[in-house]
């Protein structure tokens, strides 16, 4: 029905494309803020997992300076190299140690710390390589490699390495 204002044609209600095309609007507006909610919900979780990742990773190197600082003799010497080992927190003590098994983190991670050992230009005294077997390698110094593994993964989600030296002389 239309009435007769000032000289206009004017309609009381809104005609079905107009109701159409508005529903369509709304229903498109709403479809992409709700995949905009899920990526960014997606991409949150996966940004924490990184961050707890990467705090593991490096975690697990101050933990090899804590197992040098208390003793090179006792808990790096005699660790075989190439080997990874499952790195575990002692919560009585404060201290770290080895296992051969996996131990999971909180959250689903296990994390491995495998030692090589350093080439040393004889001249130089510079850091050539690192290997399981060199012809001159220094038993003072080991290049450690923290891996951190999601799941049952063998593929790490994050690595930090570094190098260990007997600076205590103990």
């Amino acid at each position: 029905m239309t009435k007769r204002f000032r000289g206009h044609l004017r309609a009381d209600g809104f005609s079905l494309v107009e109701l159409l095309i508005a529903t369509a609007i709304v229903v498109s507006v709403v479809t992409a803020a709700s995949g905009a909610w899920q990526l960014y919900l997606r991409l949150s979780n996966q940004a924490a997992g990184m961050t707890q990742a990467s705090l593991l990773a490096e975690e697990g190197v101050e933990a090899m300076n804590l197992l040098r600082d208390q003793g090179w003799a006792a808990n790096i010497a005699p660790l075989s190299l190439d080997t990874p080992y499952y790195l575990y927190y002692s919560t009585s003590t404060y201290s770290y140690g080895f296992s051969a098994s996996p131990v999971i983190i909180p959250g689903g991670y296990t994390r491995t710390v495998t030692l090589y050992a350093v080439n040393r230009d004889p001249t130089t005294y510079d850091i050539t390589s690192t290997s399981t077997s060199c012809s001159s390698c220094d038993a003072g110094t080991r290049d450690a490699l923290v891996s951190v593994y999601e799941g049952s993964s063998t593929v790490p989600v994050m690595e930090d390495e570094t190098l260990i030296h007997n600076v205590f002389n103990n």
